[in-house]
């Protein structure tokens, strides 16, 4: 098409010049383009028939992305016999559906005279574009009659297969009636289509039959045998039994109606085969009687095209959003019941979920209809979801988070933890459990048996449970038996002024090799922290004595740590002797010998918990009756029976003490005992 809207149509010259030859074009031309078209712009037959002087072919010339329809003369004036004039117009495809009067087509064919100037054909026509103006094709051939024509109609679009053949006096009576079905198809399957008014013998394109072709009365061709190949004689009434998409063909062709429209809005994306015109135009006729439910749409949709690719347009009417579907008395469904059915349709597969925009739509709607999406979630989920349905609750899923707007609706609802099933991610971020609280055990009970524990966020999820104090079951833990003493620990550590419920304490104490872990991976520990750690962990203990004492001697060491803390110095210091006492290494006896006089001072001083005196009571030896109350007395006993037992020299132990009254009655009771 120019600048100017005129369709630009090409056109060649083919005829005798030392053999049948293209003569004249109006364009440059491929070989395979030549060479395609040269056999059928010859002859249509060994030699000429009467009748078939004149005559029309069309097909698909691939190879420069035109269709072709030609005009043949006989030219008996040629000194050869069997010499023929053809003159083709070579109409783009993308402009075939621009132009709906044969009539202006036929009157641009212009037969060569004898050896005149062949210039004509070297220039292209220009034609103006006349879209959807049905009317001026009305069909009117009084020669044929009606069961006929319907009879034609229905071998032409049964099948895709092979080709109708009809047997006539001559070509010229077919003109019209061929070139008027030729344009009562949609562009597409127009341009795909092909046929012949005078076929002479039965004509070929490529090694594939033409679709429709007029032959002689007498032809006896091999081809005409083949089943493939129905044949309808002008001189005997077939057989036709009524049919409606027929009926619907026939009278559109003597009168144009809604129905090329409809074929030309929802021909475009279907198989460009003829049996495709019977199919489109049966659907056209199910849409105008009935009034079935969405899902009885979908699948007689689905079982019509069964195919993505096909009739996306239509599918997309029906089911796209927004879409006025009135003109040809398409139905119309609420966005809700779309929804629904394209999530647990088992015709899924027929649909182009893209192209209806499927995950938009959705997303949109839980945007807009918070209540409503999930009453429609609860819906889909009593049904049963497609596949479709699934992966775009899995995109949801991810999609939340990033969007706290989402997320949050989601966590709201009684389906939070099919969310967090599919993206455990979710209950990393803290929106998520401000807006759960209801479900928070049943949400950590999903995590914890995902087989995607690798992507959990655990020290997020604790971290928003520590600060904002949720009172959980944390039994479910215990269940699965896992260790969450590292998440408390953390999260107390960067929040160390936090309050901590007994109930996260708890955890702690029933877990005191992951506590004593945690304290060997960590340098310094606040105040706070080291406080509630020595008093639920038992320095007797296994788990704190395998631990070694080197984490502890560090703590000894750190003296800002409990500088102007008497108490947590105090308790420190107990807990530390305590665990040098069960353990024979040099480290614990230095350990040993830091503590010994804080502990003995504060006991003397009756300040030591009787707490913290408990961890000494398996240490001890008990004194007479009287004696017994002289905590002071048996810790020292314990201490120096340690360093004789272990065979450290006492030295080391009183060298560290500053009270000489001590240091005398360590050395009093160690040279009184051995």
């Amino acid at each position: 098409m120019d600048n100017a809207g005129n369709i630009i149509i090409h056109q060649t010259l083919h005829g005798y010049n030392a053999g049948h030859t293209l003569i004249a074009a109006s364009l440059e031309m491929s070989s395979d383009a030549k060479m395609a078209m040269l056999p059928i712009s010859d002859m249509s037959g060994n030699s000429m028939i009467d009748g078939f002087e004149e005559y029309i072919t069309g097909y698909p010339l691939i190879e420069i992305n035109c269709y072709a329809i030609a005009k043949t003369w006989y030219a008996p004036e040629m000194e050869r016999p069997g010499c023929v004039w053809t003159h083709t117009l070579l109409i783009e495809n993308a402009d075939l559906a621009l132009i709906e009067n044969f009539s202006e087509l036929i009157s641009l064919f212009h037969r060569r005279v004898g050896l005149i100037d062949t210039s004509i054909y070297s220039r292209p026509f220009l034609l103006r574009a006349s879209t959807n103006n049905f009317s001026i094709n009305r069909f009117y051939q009084p020669g044929l009659t009606e069961v006929f024509l319907k009879s034609l109609i229905s071998n032409l679009y049964t099948t895709d297969i092979g080709s109708v053949f009809i047997r006539g006096i001559g070509s010229s009576g077919y003109d019209e009636l061929i070139l008027s079905l030729w344009f009562q198809q949609w562009p597409r399957l127009r341009r795909n289509f092909s046929f012949c008014t005078g076929a002479i013998l039965p004509r070929s394109f490529k090694k594939k039959v033409l679709d429709l072709q007029v032959i002689p009365l007498n032809s006896h061709s091999g081809i005409l045998q083949q089943s493939d190949n129905p044949i309808l004689d002008s001189r005997v009434i077939p057989t036709y039994h009524h049919e409606e998409w027929v009926e619907c063909i026939f009278n559109d062709l003597y009168s144009p109606s809604e129905l090329r429209k409809f074929l030309r809005s929802y021909g475009a994306d279907v198989a460009a085969q003829r049996n495709q015109f019977k199919l489109l135009v049966e659907v056209y006729l199910y849409f105008k009687k009935i009034n079935n439910g969405i899902a009885d749409i979908i699948n007689y949709l689905a079982e019509k095209f069964p195919s993505v690719k096909e009739a996306g347009t239509l599918k997309n009417t029906i089911l796209g959003q927004g879409i006025n579907n009135n003109e040809f008395s398409l139905p119309t469904f609420n966005e809700t019941d779309i929804l629904f059915e394209l999530s647990t349709t088992e015709a899924c597969n027929a649909f182009d979920y893209d192209k209806l925009k499927y995950a938009d739509r959705f997303n949109l709607y839980l945007g807009n209809n918070t209540s409503e999406f999930f009453n429609l979630l609860e819906k889909i989920f009593d049904s049963d979801l497609n596949v479709k349905g699934a992966k775009l609750i899995e995109t949801i899923a991810l999609d939340a988070e990033i969007n706290e707007n989402i997320l949050g609706k989601i966590a709201q609802s009684k389906f939070a933890t099919v969310f967090v099933s599919l993206n455990p991610k979710l209950a990393g971020k803290q929106i998520y459990w401000l807006s759960n609280l209801q479900s928070s055990s049943e949400t950590l009970s999903t995590l914890l048996k995902s087989d995607k524990n690798h992507v959990i966020d655990w020290q997020g999820i604790f971290d928003t449970l520590l600060l904002h104090n949720f009172e959980l079951d944390l039994s479910v833990f215990e269940l699965h038996n896992f260790d969450i003493s590292n998440y408390i620990l953390d999260f107390w550590k960067r929040n160390p002024d936090n309050f901590i419920q007994n109930r996260y304490l708890n955890v702690l104490k029933k877990n005191p090799k992951g506590v004593v872990d945690w304290i060997k991976g960590n340098e310094f520990i606040h105040s706070n922290i080291l406080k509630t750690v020595i008093s639920i962990l038992n320095p007797n203990s296994n788990e704190v004595i395998s631990g070694g004492v080197q984490p502890w001697m560090m703590m000894m060491i750190e003296n800002s740590l409990v500088s102007g803390n008497d108490e947590l110095r105090i308790r420190l210091s107990a807990f530390c002797l305590a665990l040098g006492l069960n353990i024979n290494s040099h480290d614990a006896m230095i350990l040993i010998t830091d503590s010994f006089e804080t502990v003995y001072n504060a006991i003397a001083e009756q300040r030591l918990p009787y707490s913290c005196w408990e961890n000494f009571v398996r240490h001890t030896k008990p004194l007479p009756l009287f004696k017994d109350w002289d905590k002071c007395k048996k810790l020292v006993i314990a201490v120096v029976d340690y360093f004789w037992k272990m065979n450290y020299s006492i030295n080391d132990l009183t060298r560290k003490i500053q009270d000489g009254k001590l240091e005398s009655r360590v050395w009093r009771h160690f040279n009184k005992r051995y």
